[in-house]
């Protein structure tokens, strides 16, 4: 009678915890190319054995068996390609003792599939009682140990490296990069960083999160995900919706809120389960490990938590405008102490805005009008703070608050790193085009594929050449601004200018504002 022949499938894994246990003896032993000759080695003198396919999952854990190599080995067992798994050791199979022992004593079987776990010495052909219901859940056991012990490592390092204000994820947030030299700690990436600060400037000029995103968009800045893919990162994100990804309002808002922009780390926002499931999740926020002063900060201070404040205020932008009105989120009732609203009043073509009580506005029994035009007080708060400037810093501290203040100023370096990193975009661009039509030519590709890459290339191409005709006409447009503009700061008032130093504004009554500064100091003018 002829000996039966068995249909193979090498399933070889390694996991990042076994790449690095015990320095390198432990990473070549276990090495995916180690594995696979000692495979090869065992099945030379066994002909009734052939190898059909080899199965890797390199850098997956064995604490489960949601692997992408192991799953596609499975629908090869239901299809009846393989009837022979056979792996170095237990191990490698799996280290959760209770799943790997059912799929070795249970499924397998059920499946009418052999087994081999070669340095184990065990086989599920030749295999007795003994070693099938007692040393096999014991060195399952060992190995379900081994994986939790290390686990628990690994936790305990990072948990130590976080409080040490070490930085621990995988990849740096938009606007940073990991030292090349130690990847615990973030450098500046001066580019993405720059635009960071264009994002905190414009809202603090009153954008929307969504008006800033389309800005962005418009300008061609590449959103986070692209940058990285752009620089070489293999980084997926949960956010990601599309093939492309654009920047969008979340995107905006999750920028604003990062105090990682301040120098700040805030780590171990969400953990594990445990070492078995894959899946995390948040802790609250007193449990998160927070150290100051870890890098470099991109936003100041000040601008930071003024930033965080406007976001806690209701300040949507009404009809054609792209900006929240300079005053809101600023005004308050002088008796009531709510909100005051913005009316615009239409009066033989001419439109005529102020300021009302939003109590009044809703139930004018509740409380008294308020009411003061939006020019006067905004005249008011203007020769106030002129005044309230030049006596207490003098003019060359109000020349600096100009400097510091004007949103279009930090932005120089920014808008010529990206005009370069387009240019480097479109020449990359081009050399594909170039490259497509050589393999044209060569008839490594046909015509219809030639025509298809070639027109989705030159149409990148011209997008981003458009792009750079857009911003050289901004920069003209700027520039002929600039040389207009009147040296006198406080001409014209500007939200950026009104948040930083204003903290309130009452309104008593039509003639009366009282205003209190950040400083804390209040001004009374009629």
């Amino acid at each position: 009678m002829s000996e039966a022949i068995y249909y193979a499938g090498a399933y070889l894994r390694l996991s990042r915890e076994d790449a690095v246990k015990d320095g390198r003896s432990k990473a070549e032993s276990n090495s995916i190319g180690s594995q696979r000759e000692l495979i090869a080695d065992y099945l030379v003198d066994k002909p009734e054995i052939r190898l059909v396919e080899v199965y890797v999952d390199d850098g997956f854990s064995g604490s489960n068996f949601e692997r992408p190599e192991f799953k596609r080995m499975m629908e090869d067992v239901h299809l009846g390609k393989i009837n022979l798994i056979i792996v170095k050791d237990l191990s490698r199979f799996g280290r959760d003792y209770i799943e790997a022992g059912r799929w070795i004593q249970r499924i397998l079987p059920a499946f009418s599939v052999r087994f081999i776990a070669i340095s184990d010495r065990y086989d599920s052909l030749t295999a007795n009682k003994a070693e099938s219901a007692f040393l096999l859940p014991i060195k399952n056991f060992i190995n379900d140990s081994y994986c939790r012990d290390i686990s628990q490592k690994v936790r305990s390092q990072q948990e130590i490296k976080r409080k040490q204000g070490e930085f621990t994820g995988s990849f740096a947030a938009y606007g940073y990069v990991k030292n090349p030299k130690n990847k615990n700690q973030l450098l500046i990436d001066a580019y993405p960083a720059q635009i960071v600060k264009q994002i905190f400037s414009w809202k603090l000029e009153g954008w929307s999160e969504k008006n800033i995103a389309d800005k962005l968009n418009d300008k061609g800045v590449l959103s986070p995900l692209e940058y990285k893919k752009l620089c070489g990162l293999k980084y997926y994100s949960g956010f990601e919706k599309c093939t492309s990804a654009r920047w969008s309002r979340e995107t905006v808002k999750r920028i604003l809120e990062n105090q990682l922009y301040i120098g700040t780390l805030a780590q171990g926002k969400r953990e594990k389960i445990n070492y078995k499931i894959n899946k995390r999740v948040y802790r609250p926020k007193s449990q998160w490990i927070i150290v100051e002063n870890t890098h470099e900060a991109v936003i100041n201070r000040e601008d930071f938590y003024l930033v965080q404040k406007i976001l806690q205020w209701d300040t949507r932008v009404t009809g054609h405008e792209n900006v929240a009105d300079i005053f809101s989120g600023l005004l308050r009732c002088g008796d009531c102490e709510q909100n005051m609203v913005r009316k615009t009043v239409s009066y033989q073509e001419k439109k005529n805005k102020y300021y009302i009580c939003a109590t009044y506005n809703k139930n004018t029994k509740q409380c008294s009008r308020h009411s003061i035009e939006a020019v006067v007080l905004e005249e008011t708060v203007r020769q106030l703070l002129r005044w309230q400037f030049a006596v207490f810093f003098g003019s060359e501290r109000l020349l600096g608050w100009r400097n510091d203040l004007n949103p279009k100023s930090p932005c120089s370096e920014a808008e010529r790193q990206h005009q370069q990193t387009i240019v480097r975009e479109c020449r990359r661009i081009s050399r594909l085009m170039e490259a497509v039509e050589e393999k044209g030519r060569n008839k490594e590709i046909s015509k219809e594929e030639q025509d298809t890459l070639y027109q989705i290339y030159k149409n990148q191409y011209e997008e981003l050449k458009e792009v750079l005709r857009k911003q050289k006409a901004d920069q003209e447009e700027w520039k002929k601004q600039s040389q207009e503009e009147e040296v006198n700061y406080f001409e014209k008032l500007n939200r950026s200018l009104v948040l930083r130093v204003i903290d309130q504004i009452q309104i008593i009554d039509a003639k009366t504002i009282q205003v209190v500064l950040c400083c804390q100091s209040s001004l009374i003018t009629t």
